[in-house]
C-alpha cells in the first residue's frame, strides 16, 4: 500500500520559501486548521485548494507527488532504480521550481 504523505511535501517547500502556516493559509483561501490537518495529513486537500496551494508555492503536482514517494512503497525489487536516483532528482526539480 502507498501511503501518500502530501502534507509532508507542502510542509517542506511552504518552509523553504520561509512562509509562516498563518500567511500560507491566508494566501490559498482556507483556515490555519484546515492547512495544518492537511500538513498533518489528518485529510487531503480538495482538487481546487490543491491547486491554489501549487500556485502559491510555485510548483507542480508532480514535483509533490515525487516528493510523496517513500522507499518502503517502492517493491523491493525495483529498489534499486529508487535508490540514489530519487534524492537527485527530487534536488534538481525543487531547484526548477524554486
Amino acid at each position: 500500500k502507498i501511503t501518500m504523505q502530501i502534507g509532508k511535501a507542502i510542509v517542506q517547500l511552504r518552509k523553504e520559501r520561509g512562509i509562516n502556516q498563518d500567511d500560507f493559509s491566508k494566501m490559498i483561501g482556507i483556515s490555519s486548521t484546515a492547512l495544518s490537518q492537511i500538513e498533518r495529513n489528518i485529510s487531503t486537500p480538495k482538487k481546487n485548494t490543491l491547486s491554489n496551494i501549487l500556485f502559491a508555492l510555485n510548483t507542480n503536482e508532480s514535483i509533490i507527488h515525487i516528493m510523496c514517494i517513500n522507499i518502503d512503497d517502492v517493491p523491493f525489487k525495483k529498489r534499486f532504480l529508487i535508490n540514489g536516483i530519487l534524492d537527485n532528482q527530487i534536488k534538481i526539480l525543487l531547484n526548477i521550481y524554486k
